[in-house]
């Protein structure tokens, strides 16, 4: 509804002149911090991206390292058999090798453990990001939201004035 002004003239008569509406400032303000808060989001989601992508790299790196140590174990226990079964090593040097292999045997549970420590952080890393993804989506709809108000606020004042 306008808001009306009354002027009186100067025979007495009431004069309805309608006021110029004011800008509401409270959108326009509200709009500046959902839209700071929509950066922060979005520098805070790139951030996780690359902890995530940091951590899924890590996780690469200590699989791999796991499987390297397998498979040197692996072929150490099987030459150790080979040159016993053949003869070229006495049963001594065979009690050396098989501790060695046991050694070895640990060296690979560790890497084990290590690589499953290192998923643990991967998928807790990209369950932040899921959650930073999330949290974006909301700030991008609430300021989308204001948008929506703002632009509905600048039509009805452009229509007040028409």
């Amino acid at each position: 509804m306008r808001s009306l002004r009354f002027l009186q003239r100067q025979r007495g008569e009431i004069a309805m002149i309608a006021e110029q509406p004011t800008p509401d400032i409270f959108i326009h303000k509200m709009k500046k911090i959902r839209d700071h808060r929509l950066q922060i989001a979005e520098m805070e989601l790139n951030a996780f991206r690359q902890e995530c992508e940091a951590s899924r790299q890590r996780f690469r790196q200590s699989v791999e390292r796991f499987r390297q140590a397998q498979s040197e174990a692996t072929q150490y226990w099987a030459q150790a058999i080979q040159e016993f079964y053949s003869l070229a090593i006495n049963a001594k040097l065979f009690v050396a090798r098989k501790c060695h292999h046991q050694q070895l045997k640990l060296q690979v549970a560790t890497c084990r453990v290590q690589a499953r420590e290192a998923a643990a952080v991967a998928r807790a890393d990209r369950a932040q990001l899921r959650l930073a993804r999330r949290a974006l989506q909301v700030h991008r709809v609430k300021v989308e939201k204001l948008q929506l108000l703002k632009d509905i606020s600048q039509t009805s004042s452009e229509s007040a004035l028409a």
